[in-house]
């Protein structure tokens, strides 16, 4: 890896990062929260699992809520019009490199390495991270854990491979993020931002947009820098104050790999996607970026592919925002995911919004989305009743699978999901994020 490679700086000392065995967190009882609702799992409580409804097509999203109050808020539909239970608002972090084991010894295949949080935002109940793998000793999952459960990011085929995926984790009062390399291999863990607490607010609010591509970078023709201007963009000229900007990226990568580093300043530009290299024809691969705002530019270097773009999918409010709850972001536990096969050429609807949260108050959902390809094609997950647009949220290899981090639109508690060949897709919840009453 060239010098062009090495992301950001190394952790600050305020930041202790120790390898352990991970200490079980679950005992004979066990507690279950699901967006801020929290139920003892007792007599009496119902686990609902996800499942396909007979003949419908949609498949459902697990909810961990006693199903006494699924019939209180059934016959209460007034309890819609409330604040949605959970709700925080997104506060920018750095970022900040919180792990880097390059130069200190790769992680072991299997082996936990936990990670203490002591800068966090007051009252932070989750964030948002970057994790990324290099070199890759092996197949496996890439999970981390904040204490409510093991978040599985990242989905690595095969020995050698770098590649990186964001992940919402919610984190316990102990600050403390536990990571596990099914296949060990170096391990970067980049903390972008936190969530905190709050029933309204003016900054910290996503607004999700329609993807609208902001750059278009061929490095051999227009060099490795990319500089996005927001005036110059027409959805976020007239937005008012804002904090960071969602990017959706993809880039093709050839045979030499490739990595996107972004921020908001040339000296400051301390996230990073990392793809590796790869032959043939599935040569795509995508990303999600929040890139906090400083100024009215956002700059983007991508080193080593051969074309890169970006689309603007949403921007987080600033501090001279209008004070609403639309826009709070509501973490959601980890659940198992929803599961459907979608043909080639064809789309499914899923449900993605558990049945805690009425799906009136729904606007947007940040996900995970896997996909295992029949053959190799991109998968879109898009608003329901719209057309997918920009780059693709995953593309998916022919009998292996991949795993990407994006923000879609909802529309009466789903999303739409399309494949090009054919694919087995996994969509799991990580924020759901509130729109107009």
């Amino acid at each position: 890896m060239d010098q062009d490679s090495k992301p950001g700086s190394r952790p600050r000392k305020a930041i202790k990062v120790t390898t352990t065995v991970r200490e079980r967190r679950r005992q004979s009882v066990i507690r279950w929260s699901a967006v801020g609702l929290t139920a003892m799992v007792t007599a009496g409580a119902v686990i609902l699992g996800v499942r396909v409804l007979a003949g419908s097509g949609v498949a459902t999203v697990a909810s961990q809520t006693p199903q006494t109050e699924l019939d209180a808020r059934a016959a209460n539909p007034a309890a819609a019009a409330g604040p949605v239970p959970g709700s925080t608002r997104f506060v920018p972090v750095g970022p900040e490199l919180v792990l880097d084991t390059r130069g200190r010894g790769k992680i072991a295949a299997g082996a936990d390495t936990e990670i203490q949080l002591t800068e966090l935002p007051a009252d932070s109940t989750a964030v948002l991270a970057e994790i990324s793998v290099l070199g890759s000793g092996g197949p496996g999952d890439v999970t981390i854990d904040g204490g409510a459960g093991p978040v599985t990011v990242l989905r690595v085929p095969k020995a050698g491979v770098q590649t990186t995926a964001n992940a919402i984790v919610q984190i316990g009062p102990d600050r403390t993020l536990v990571v596990n390399p099914a296949g060990g291999g170096d391990v970067l863990v980049n903390l972008v931002g936190a969530f905190q607490p709050a029933k309204t607010s003016a900054e910290g609010r996503i607004v999700p947009m329609p993807p609208s591509e902001v750059v278009h970078l061929v490095p051999k023709r227009d060099g490795k820098e990319a500089v996005i201007r927001l005036d110059d963009i027409d959805q976020l000229r007239d937005a008012g104050s804002v904090s960071a900007v969602l990017l959706q990226v993809a880039g093709d990568v050839g045979p030499h790999g490739g990595l996107i580093s972004a921020g908001a300043a040339k000296g400051a530009m301390r996230q990073t996607l990392f793809w590796g290299a790869t032959k043939g024809s599935d040569r795509t691969r995508v990303g999600f970026l929040a890139v906090p705002v400083t100024s009215k530019t956002v700059r983007l270097r991508y080193v080593a592919g051969t074309e890169m773009r970006a689309d603007l999918v949403g921007y987080v409010t600033g501090a001279d925002a209008p004070v609403t709850d639309e826009g709070l972001v509501v973490p959601v536990t980890p659940a198992g995911p929803s599961k459907v096969r979608v043909s080639a050429g064809a789309k499914q609807r899923v449900a993605v919004v558990p049945p805690d949260v009425p799906a009136t108050r729904v606007a947007a959902a940040l996900l995970s989305v896997t996909a295992t390809g029949d053959d190799l094609g991109k998968v879109n997950a898009y608003t329901p009743g719209t057309k997918a647009t920009g780059n693709p949220t995953v593309v998916a290899p022919r009998a292996a699978t991949r795993a990407a981090f994006a923000l879609v639109g909802t529309a009466d508690g789903a999303v739409q999901v399309s494949s090009e060949a054919g694919a087995a897709v996994s969509v799991a919840t990580r924020a759901l994020i509130v729109g107009a009453r």
